[in-house]
């Protein structure tokens, strides 16, 4: 009887140690880290399809240009032609009205294209003289042929630009507004830039 009783005590004793030796391992454990939060993925903006139409108008009017360079230079012709922008552009204004449009906004984005158009002219006039370029021998007509489809590029812009003026601070019309979707070879960022300027602003007036 006396050793089966020291024997649970002992069996007693020992089972208190492990308890005791767990809990206090237990408690100064370190817990586990906690995963870092996953990143907040924040959509994209959809494109709006008017907004894309207008930079595709846009970049159809700068790619006239290297055209309208050729028959400059043929013709040595300077790039400026103030006559022509003034006419253009005091018809574009009276047109803008019938499309709900503010004039002084259209002469301003319009005046952006022209710019835009005669930095891509002189960039490549520039590189011609340089290199002593001989006349091209392919080179269109500018009053007949060239000036006809920028004319008709400029209502398509008009058109253009009064489906995106109500909406032209919404997040997909401004994400359409990419100086890359403008440039070539021939149309750099500083031409892109430009044309785009009035578009960046947010307000049509």
């Amino acid at each position: 009887m006396g050793m089966a009783k020291a024997r649970c005590v002992r069996f007693a004793v020992s089972r208190r140690l492990v308890f005791a030796v767990a809990f206090a391992l237990g408690c100064g454990a370190t817990p586990a880290a906690s995963p870092p939060p996953a990143p907040v993925v924040r959509a994209a903006p959809q494109l709006d399809a008017a907004a894309e139409r207008l930079v595709d108008l846009m970049r159809e009017r700068l790619a006239l240009m290297p055209l309208v360079a050729r028959a400059k230079w043929n013709a040595r012709l300077p790039v400026e032609d103030a006559a022509r922008e003034a006419s253009l552009l005091a018809a574009l204004r009276e047109r803008a009205g019938n499309r709900g449009l503010s004039p002084d906004w259209v002469e301003t984005f319009f005046r952006a294209q022209i710019e835009a158009g005669k930095h891509v002219q002189r960039s490549l006039i520039d590189r011609w003289t340089a290199a002593a370029a001989a006349p091209f021998a392919d080179t269109l007509d500018l009053r007949a042929e060239i000036r006809p489809r920028i004319d008709a590029v400029n209502d398509g812009l008009l058109d253009a630009l009064a489906a995106v003026a109500p909406r032209i601070a919404a997040p997909g019309v401004q994400a359409a507004f990419r100086p890359a979707r403008l440039q070539s070879a021939e149309v750099d960022a500083a031409a892109a830039a430009r044309a785009l300027e009035p578009l960046r602003r947010r307000t049509p007036h």
